[in-house]
């Protein structure tokens, strides 16, 4: 096919559309159809007919089974493993946007360039929940199963995003505040405060990762 313009053409883009149109399933089928437009961006300039052809689609036909044996075993010993993943980038991500907020804080600090940090994490940090309901509400394992870790996994996603609403809808006059307390040394104490609980929310995030405990730390 790659020897004719028209038909490459054409080819490209019927298998781009159709590669791109079942995202609309999902984020995690999205990534099978990035993987589908990789590989065919890499074989686009491959010379080879007959058994060639064959033997290359096998190669491909073996990757692809040997990795879904490989999710599928790993799937079955440690079920949660994924979404534990998931949902402790979630949480460090907020952490992180608590991070950009505590920057309000600070003298002289650009309003227009921290708004435009914000808006660019929330929509990052709103594309993880996304992902995240498919994962436990499309989990058998997760909603089905009345297990420790399963509730615990839900009760912690149902407060991150409780505690990401409460703070992405809350908003104050900083320019005000500056203008009245800077020379109080209120603020800086205000942002200091922000940064333990920003610290306390990444070391949350990595100890749902691990599925490890964390310990409370007195300061």
């Amino acid at each position: 096919m790659n020897h004719h313009v028209l038909l490459l053409g054409a080819g490209i883009a019927v298998f781009c559309f159709l590669l791109n149109i079942i995202g609309a399933y999902g984020s995690r089928i999205n990534s099978i159809g990035f993987a589908g437009i990789l590989i065919m961006i890499l074989t686009l300039d491959m010379q080879g007919d007959g058994w060639a052809v064959l033997i290359h689609g096998l190669y491909l036909l073996a990757g692809g089974l040997w990795y879904m044996m490989l999710s599928l075993a790993l799937f079955g010993v440690r079920p949660y493993k994924i979404i534990q993943q998931a949902l402790g980038d979630n949480i460090i991500a907020i952490g992180d946007y608590f991070g950009t907020r505590a920057l309000f804080y600070d003298k002289g600090t650009d309003y227009d360039k921290i708004y435009k940090m914000l808006m660019e994490q929330q929509q990052q940090i709103q594309d993880k929940q996304t992902l995240l309901r498919e994962m436990l509400f499309k989990s058998r394992n997760i909603v089905k199963e009345s297990t420790v870790t399963g509730r615990t996994l839900l009760i912690i996603f149902v407060e991150s995003i409780d505690l990401f609403e409460k703070s992405s809808a809350t908003f104050y006059n900083y320019d005000a505040m500056h203008k009245r307390f800077d020379d109080s040394g209120i603020l800086s104490s205000f942002q200091r405060m922000v940064y333990v609980i920003v610290d306390e929310l990444h070391q949350i995030g990595l100890s749902v990762q691990s599925a490890a405990h964390q310990k409370h730390r007195e300061n």
